[in-house]
């Protein structure tokens, strides 16, 4: 009896889109994006809103995506779609950039209320200097469709374990998050019934991006 191979998963890894600072150059722009706490975006490619923090002034340590970043991402989903790439679970460093970055690809994919977000600190680039990353609760209360079920390998409250951290460290953490992903791709695969692949995408950083791949034994 012929039986109908199983599709192969897939991964995608690509890196945050385009974010604000490099667009304005200037790593101070929320001292005058914020009036008295309220956000009052002066420039075409300062996003319309922002969450909500304590802090506003944070954001120049964890910046958001420019207007532009925000469309190119939703463009990359569209794309995505073309290609009929689409996602069955999506993971993402707690970087802002990064969350918005995958939100958008799956708004362009048409998927945003259909695929949460699964956020997890494991892959986030190292850090020179302790950085206020939200959790996923943050996200969540600011709209983003996130998986708050989900229990990360590093929560964005550890964040000082990236600060610093070796280059072991790093590749060690970047294998165990990666390892983590694909075993749980393959079991999918393995019950899948559905003829389309098993798809996940990994939103994260440039070098994390380039070693995930390597890890992978892909091209980049």
């Amino acid at each position: 009896m012929y039986q109908r191979a199983r599709p192969k998963p897939r991964i995608i890894i690509m890196r945050h889109s385009e974010r604000l600072d490099s667009v304005l150059r200037n790593a101070n722009w929320p001292q005058e994006a914020f009036i008295n706490g309220v956000y009052s975006p002066n420039l075409t490619q300062m996003p319309t809103v922002l969450p909500t923090r304590a802090n506003p002034h944070e954001y120049s340590l964890d910046t958001p995506l420019s207007r532009h970043g925000r469309a190119h991402a939703h463009h990359t989903g569209e794309f995505f779609r073309s290609l009929r790439l689409i996602p069955h679970r999506v993971y993402t460093s707690p970087a802002m950039r990064c969350v918005e970055t995958a939100d958008s690809v799956l708004d362009g994919l048409g998927r945003r209320e259909r695929v949460p977000l699964r956020i997890d600190l494991a892959l986030h680039e190292p850090t020179k200097r302790q950085l206020p990353l939200q959790p996923a609760e943050f996200y969540s209360a600011a709209n983003f469709f996130v998986d708050l079920n989900y229990y990360p390998i590093l929560s964005p409250a550890k964040s000082n374990i990236i600060v610093h951290e070796s280059r072991l460290a790093y590749y060690k953490r970047m294998y165990t998050v990666l390892k983590r992903i694909t075993m749980k791709l393959i079991s999918q695969s393995m019950k899948a019934t559905s003829s389309s692949p098993p798809t996940v995408l990994i939103v994260t950083h440039r070098p994390c991006v380039t070693l995930l791949a390597a890890m992978l034994n892909l091209d980049t």
